[in-house]
């Protein structure tokens, strides 16, 4: 009996052992476990590198509820990317937050399937409805292709130089030929040689001959409320509206302006009505000359009648008339370093708007 008891307390204690080993590997297992997930937390430890769009490790971890930043600094599967910085009148792109989804751990909307469910996990986008445009929309980035300052082209901002020692008159001469080669070209289907012929023979003569085509650039709104001064030098033009544009330096270094997302600069006082002579500068400019929009003529028009027919072609895509420049141009605004002018109805005829309301 004694020796069958020592047996059974041996039995017992080995039971024990066996017990506390089974714990202890348990106990272990659980210790690696734990270090392994702590290893993988794309919030913490070295592995991960932190959350969200600032992302810090190097291998570009996201946010616990998998966000992280795109190669481009955008969320993941958007397709608007920021606005260019040169462009402020750009809209920066809207997230949007899907609906139906709840909260996660992180407080971030849960992104949820086209369907509302979880599904493959990509983020719905709500898109804005096509709108087919009716022309060009450029954006400050673009505007060097609607820029010269060797030739007054049609449709495109003019940077009047020493070239131009024959004043405004000078200036609509060649932007009228160019504007009938377009013609001939585009309308008449000549070639060039040709159409450059037939631009010589309808362009007429330099000097007062070009007056009606010189009105075409006077009335230009953006041009006048820029420029136009009712103080007009006797060898300069008075277009209908009784504003003349001096072809002098004393105007902003505009087209650097626009390129900067800055306002045009007014630096010439309006004057009064019918009064003679050189408009006075406001003293803040940069002594440039003018920077001028020359319209895009209708093709056909011009072609059909010979030269005679002037009239703007074209829309830009909010349906404004190629008669302005682009859209992005038009809503820089004007500082008016006079403070003599304000806004209200500028330019003329076809070339006329109402700033105060535009």
């Amino acid at each position: 009996m004694k020796k069958k008891k020592t047996t059974d307390k041996a039995k017992r204690n080995r039971r024990v052992a066996i017990g506390a080993g089974v714990a202890a590997l348990a106990g272990l297992a659980v210790f690696l476990a734990s270090g392994d997930s702590k290893a993988k937390d794309p919030s913490g430890g070295k592995a991960g590198g932190g959350g969200g769009l600032k992302g810090g490790g190097k291998s570009g971890g996201g946010s616990s509820s998998g966000g992280g930043a795109g190669p481009s600094g955008t969320l993941p599967g958007t397709d608007d990317l920021p606005a260019p910085k040169d462009d402020p009148l750009a809209p920066t792109p809207r997230r949007t937050t899907p609906s139906g989804g709840g909260g996660n751990s992180d407080g971030g909307a849960r992104r949820v399937s086209p369907s509302g469910g979880d599904g493959d996990r990509s983020p719905r986008r709500t898109n804005p409805p096509i709108v087919e445009p009716t022309g060009p929309d450029p954006r400050i980035k673009d505007l060097p292709d609607y820029y010269n300052d060797e030739w007054p082209d049609p449709g495109k901002l003019y940077q009047v130089g020493g070239q131009d020692s024959d004043g405004l008159y000078g200036i609509a001469w060649r932007w009228f030929y160019t504007s009938l080669f377009l013609a001939a070209r585009n309308a008449g289907g000549l070639d060039d040689d040709a159409a450059r012929a037939w631009a010589a023979e309808n362009v007429g003569p330099k000097g007062v001959a070009q007056a009606e085509r010189a009105d075409y650039i006077l009335c230009v709104a953006w041009n006048d409320i820029v420029y136009g001064s009712y103080t007009v030098a006797s060898k300069n033009r008075r277009g209908p509206h009784g504003r003349g544009i001096d072809l002098v330096p004393q105007h902003g270094d505009n087209w650097r302006r626009i390129l900067d997302g800055r306002r045009v600069l007014r630096n010439v006082y309006l004057g009064t009505a019918g009064s003679e002579g050189t408009p006075r500068n406001a003293g803040s400019g940069d002594a440039r000359l003018p920077l001028l929009w020359m319209p895009r003529l209708d093709d056909q028009a011009l072609w059909s009648s010979g030269g005679r027919t002037i009239k703007a072609a074209g829309t830009w895509a909010n349906g404004w008339s190629f008669y302005h420049p682009p859209p992005v141009v038009m809503k820089l605004g004007i500082l008016d370093a006079t403070q003599s002018a304000g806004l209200g109805v500028w330019g003329c005829g076809e070339g006329q708007i109402d700033y105060e309301n535009d």
